[in-house]
């Protein structure tokens, strides 16, 4: 009699979990190797709008506002770093540990170029010279690009808000987020305006990179470099460009794929960078 009570409520223990497993909605399967046979090692389901972990047909972190896997290159190829969102919305970097190997993004290849970005006036508006220098063969390309803007602008500055810019072919790869690194800021009488960009700019050994105007009239009171990003202001309020609204009083640097805000009614929480908004 009391083993079957025991087995009755093992069974009932069981199911109950296995009801808690199934009764979300599968977001992601994350993947990873053994020998060489890919298989899962873990899942996030999602609830009432929060998120779960599950490993091995077990909830390992429940209640999360947000789960995103960091591919991170580590020593230990069995470890999975994820960033979350708990429910009392403290930002977090969860390691789950696993038999499979876990392979981050690694660089390859010997084609690395250096480029070097300049503008300069002349009598039509700007002319930016692109240079691309080849680290192994030492062959440099030099292209010119004419930027006649429809709106006369008194400087042309890169995304560093400089008229000058360096940067290699890996300046994106270890980013979780960037902006198109071609992109082209104008300052008229002290207020800013993203103007447009250069298209056709990889292909700077075999064709001609020309300008594209954006068509748009919005000036912004500043405009800040935040780690790569460029943050918006206007009228006392900020935003990252291409990432959220103008609508914040305050918005830190992300933090891989979170960033800290307030609002002007006192709200605070973190935005992540789909522009979904968490509170605290």
């Amino acid at each position: 009699m009391k083993k079957s009570y025991l087995i009755l409520l093992f069974s009932m223990i069981f199911l109950g979990c296995q009801s808690i497993f199934h009764q979300g909605k599968l977001v992601k399967e994350y993947k990873g190797y053994n020998d060489s046979n890919r298989e899962t090692a873990f899942k996030v389901y999602k609830d009432n709008n929060l998120f779960y972990i599950i490993q091995n047909n077990e909830v390992i972190y429940k209640n999360l506002k947000f789960v995103k896997l960091l591919d991170a290159n580590t020593s230990n190829h069995h470890l999975f770093h994820i960033q979350v969102l708990d429910e009392k919305n403290r930002k977090k970097v969860l390691t789950l540990k696993s038999k499979l190997t876990y392979s981050p993004n690694l660089a390859c290849g010997t084609g690395v170029q250096g480029y070097t970005l300049k503008s300069k006036k002349n009598d039509n508006g700007f002319l930016v010279e692109i240079e691309a220098k080849s680290f192994m063969t030492k062959r440099k390309t030099v292209k010119f690009v004419d930027i006649n803007s429809s709106r006369k602008i008194d400087e042309l500055l890169f995304i560093n808000l400089k008229k000058k810019y360096r940067f290699s072919s890996l300046v994106n790869f270890s980013k979780k987020i960037h902006i198109p690194i071609y992109t082209l800021i104008g300052k008229i009488n002290g207020k800013y305006k993203i103007i447009g960009k250069i298209e056709n700019s990889w292909r700077i050994n075999k064709g001609q990179p020309i300008f594209k105007e954006f068509k748009n009239n919005v000036l912004y009171d500043n405009i800040t470099n935040a780690k790569g990003l460029l943050l918006l202001k206007k009228n006392n309020l900020v935003g990252y460009y291409r990432l959220t609204d103008i609508k914040y009083l305050s918005l830190e640097p992300f933090d891989n794929y979170l960033a800290k805000f307030k609002l002007p009614d006192g709200r605070e929480g973190y935005v992540d960078i789909g522009g979904h908004e968490y509170y605290k």
